[in-house]
């Protein structure tokens, strides 16, 4: 499998164990909760759009405490199954153009505290070399919640970290890897903060790991939080996106004054992987192993997660409720993947796994129910993610960007074209235009300049039928709102992709290979003005006969 760029990635987050534990999975008794259990459903990540799994830490942990308490940087949890079986599993996934993505604990270990330690890793062998202790000996506790605090940036424990990591590139072919609580790599051997960090910097510039993804999570799974800093990339580095994650909550919920901040996700946090970075350096997502999940996120309302219950706490049966929070999983899903950036997923929210507003990253306790994702509910969610990642892929010159948008690419709307309400605090509606013939024009001139064919420009959805531009509208107001869409291009009509109002399978269109049948096309055909359900989000696209496409 050749290497996937990082601006066309699709991610998956899953638990290994709790993947195939459920009886529902189908898998035998002995491959249930391993890796072997995770190659029989392939498919199901195909199903998905997903080129990229990232699993919850699979490296040897203290089982009694959790994926988040390694006792070993090099092996495989045993329960996981025989060393081979990874390998297999990697090289399997490979054969299906799907990368294989770790997340990463070097922070610490699970060897306990002064009081009750448990010398089972590195501890007794040189405290003061792998630990970070005070001017006592004793240790120092981190700010991500866990004792035996890992000194990343001692030369012992750096070249502990970098073997390590060679180990699982050169032994299991490993693509990729998310290090948590990453404020650890960045602190010296006295718990202070260090502007160039030994061990960033050797694995940004490491010649092995040249073509590995390098992610920076500010996660602090053990406390179910987040630590905001600046992380020092040398323009290398990916990061977890959690500024997009709860400027997206915030919006999506319908809290006023937003739309700022959901422009400035929507195209890539520009504030954030701008200096020599671009969007595919943002891993953008709206729910992680830790917090809540996508289901609870529209049923629970926890001030510190920006979530809303939409009218009712926890569990309803109200028709409205129930309605609106599809509408909501929805929503966030749609802006998910209609952003700049690479879009994380988290196994279960596909088919509404709920830990009933629980925060923590255990799912030992719950299990991925293979039952309830064949539900009514389970398949539409399916279908729904699925047709988004191919709607990226298709229009990939707009939506999988390397760098950010220019002058015009874009232009902003409210419910009038190029009239944002970006001075009202109380608006809770954008629009936005995507124009494609500058960006494909762009792309083309540098095609030519590279010397290479450019293969990546949209497809026609139809016979006889060429794509421009791209509208999307997000309203997050209680009440409908009626939109007066910018004209098309010239000769094209606005054609509707996506409404996560409506009923399925009418929210979103899915276009085969082989295009849209003219009856289909015409069915999909909308005017202005355009009618949006309250809580909702539009993705219109500009279709026409060739002879009107951009000329690229």
């Amino acid at each position: 499998m050749g290497i996937i760029p990082p601006e066309q990635l699709v991610v998956y987050r899953l638990n290994v164990a709790a993947f195939t534990a459920d009886d529902s999975s189908g898998v035998s008794e002995a491959g249930q909760g391993t890796f072997l259990g995770v190659l029989e459903k392939v498919d199901h990540l195909l199903a998905l759009g997903v080129n990229a799994v990232l699993l919850q830490p699979i490296s040897a942990f203290d089982e009694t405490q959790g994926p988040y308490y390694p006792i070993n940087f090099f092996a495989p949890m045993p329960s996981y199954g025989p060393n081979d079986t990874l390998k297999l599993l990697v090289r399997e996934l490979h054969a299906r153009g799907i990368e294989v993505h770790l997340e990463a604990v070097v922070s610490h270990t699970a060897e306990g505290s002064d009081d009750t330690p448990k010398p089972i890793s590195f501890r007794g062998v040189d405290n003061r070399a792998y630990y970070i202790n005070d001017a006592f000996g004793k240790q120092v506790m981190p700010e991500y919640g866990a004792p035996n605090a890992f000194n990343c940036n001692s030369p012992v424990a750096l070249s502990l970290i970098l073997d390590a990591v060679h180990h699982w590139v050169e032994e299991y072919h490993i693509d990729g890897f998310s290090f948590v609580n990453s404020s650890a790599l960045t602190t010296g051997p006295h718990a202070q903060p260090l502007s160039r960090p030994p061990l960033v910097e050797a694995l940004a510039f490491d010649p092995l790991l040249a073509q590995v993804k390098l992610v920076a999570d500010a996660a602090m799974p053990l406390l179910s939080s987040q630590k905001a800093f600046s992380f020092p990339h040398w323009k290398r580095w990916q990061e977890m996106n959690s500024a997009f994650c709860f400027d997206i909550r915030r919006f999506v919920s319908g809290q006023p004054g937003q739309i700022s901040g959901l422009a400035t996700r929507l195209c890539g946090s520009g504030d954030l992987f701008s200096s020599g970075r671009g969007p595919a350096f943002a891993f953008n997502y709206v729910t992680a192993f830790q917090g809540l999940t996508l289901a609870d996120l529209v049923s629970y309302s926890v001030e510190s997660e920006a979530s809303w219950n939409c009218g009712v706490e926890g569990v309803s049966d109200d028709e409205g409720v129930m309605r609106t929070r599809l509408k909501q999983v929805r929503n966030y899903l749609a802006v998910l993947f209609l952003s700049l950036g690479v879009p994380v997923l988290t196994a279960g929210d596909e088919y509404g796994h709920s830990k009933a507003a629980e925060l923590a990253a255990d799912y030992s306790e719950s299990p991925f129910l293979w039952s309830t994702l064949q539900s009514d509910l389970g398949a539409q969610l399916t279908r729904f993610i699925g047709s988004l990642a191919n709607f990226r892929r298709r229009r990939t010159l707009l939506l999988q960007r390397k760098d950010f948008f220019f002058g015009e690419d874009i232009l902003w709307h409210g419910a009038f074209p190029n009239q944002p309400e970006w001075d009202n605090p109380n608006c809770c509606f954008l629009a936005c235009t995507i124009q494609s013939a500058g960006i494909e024009s762009s792309a083309k001139e540098a095609a030519e300049e590279a010397g290479v064919p450019l293969t990546t420009a949209a497809p026609a959805v139809a016979p006889a039928e060429a794509v421009g531009d791209l509208y999307f509208a997000f309203n997050a107001h209680g009440t409908e709102m009626i939109v007066e869409l910018p004209a098309p291009p010239v000769g094209m009509m606005w054609h509707l992709v996506v409404d996560t109002a409506k009923d399925y399978p009418a929210d979103i269109t899915e276009i085969p290979a082989q295009g849209v049948p003219p009856s289909i096309a015409a069915a999909t055909r909308v005017s202005s003005p355009y009618c949006m359900e309250p809580f909702s989000v539009i993705a219109l696209e500009a279709r026409g006969p060739p002879s009107f496409a951009p000329r690229i």
